[in-house]
């Protein structure tokens, strides 16, 4: 594990769980991602950490599967589209995308999520009827 994992764990635990959860008993399910398994701080904060087997974030993390995927899969896309196109104009070199260029990725992503929801919000109105 890296002690930059272990930093940005120690820092989620104090600054989200421990104001969210306060004196309070918690069950905290986590995957097998090797900066989660820091179970010592849970414990002294009254955390029952409950580690998610490989193979199962699939039935136990929808969102992850529903959301993370799919928004991680276009930006990839966007990358390698980005990368192709630089490759045919023969840049010399290969340049990161900018935080405007990301940002641009991300908002036409958000912008087919929202149709989508309106889509969705219309099938159930009209059921509703």
């Amino acid at each position: 594990m890296h002690s930059s994992d272990e930093k940005l764990m120690f820092q989620w635990i104090t600054k989200v769980w421990i104001p969210y959860v306060g004196k309070n008993r918690a069950l905290l399910c986590l995957d097998t991602f090797s900066a989660h398994l820091t179970e010592e701080e849970f414990v002294r904060i009254g955390t029952k950490l409950l580690i998610i087997s490989g193979g199962c974030t699939s039935v136990l993390q929808p969102l992850d599967v529903s959301l993370n995927k799919p928004f991680k899969s276009y930006i990839r896309r966007q990358w390698c589209e980005r990368m192709v196109c630089e490759a045919e104009i023969g840049a010399a070199k290969i340049t990161p995308a900018s935080k405007s260029t990301l940002m641009e990725w991300i908002a036409k992503l958000l912008t087919s999520w929202n149709r989508i929801h309106k889509v969705i919000q219309s099938h159930r109105d009209s059921e509703e009827a």
